[in-house]
């Protein structure tokens, strides 16, 4: 709305300024102007990763471990936002709360192992992820405890040796996922941790 707001300016203008048809109370002025053109521009930014990250479908379909990068991205945007002396204070208040509410449900990701496991073990991502966006080397160091942890209370022990794999009728299965050689998993992430 604001995109066809702020392209249509000219059109608008005309349309309120003449007092004979009532609009002129919704006429707006230079500065309100700038703040819709600074609002569309800085909600680009959230709407171009809604899109992509809602636009994949099938085998490119979004998982668990783009949740992490699509918030980066986001509250890399809004910080930046947020301190850029060129945009309107309020516009630059508005980003912070934006961010700060972000962050509320960002850091959700923190209760749960899940997220941390889950980039930890993408080949994508692994906790070079993190390295790279330099997220604090305890956090790091939690992710790597969190697999570890989980591999020795859910998964050590029940891999299926190869000789076994041969003679199984139907592959082994706990909690409905086909468990693969975790041994082999893990002492390769020992070189990528």
């Amino acid at each position: 709305m604001l995109e066809v707001a702020v392209e249509y300016r000219a059109a608008i203008e005309k349309m309120t300024e003449a007092q004979a048809n009532g609009l002129r109370k919704w006429e707006l002025d230079k500065r309100e102007w700038t703040l819709a053109t600074q609002l569309r521009d800085v909600l680009q930014a959230s709407r171009l990763v809604t899109l992509w990250y809602f636009s994949r479908a099938g085998k490119d379909a979004p998982d668990l471990t783009d949740v992490i990068p699509a918030m980066d991205i986001i509250d890399q945007k809004l910080a930046t936002g947020s301190l850029n002396q060129a945009l309107d204070p309020a516009i630059r208040v508005a980003l912070g709360l934006g961010k700060r509410s972000v962050n509320h449900y960002y850091n959700k990701t923190d209760e749960s192992a899940v997220y941390r496991i889950a980039m930890v073990l993408d080949p994508r991502h692994k906790v070079q992820y993190f390295r790279d966006n330099n997220w604090p080397e305890e956090w790091i160091a939690q992710a790597r405890f969190l697999v570890r942890q989980a591999y020795d209370e859910d998964w050590k022990g029940q891999a299926v040796s190869h000789e076994e794999r041969e003679g199984a009728e139907e592959p082994q299965v706990c909690s409905q996922l086909i468990i693969p050689d975790l041994s082999l998993l893990m002492s390769s992430l020992s070189w990528c941790m």
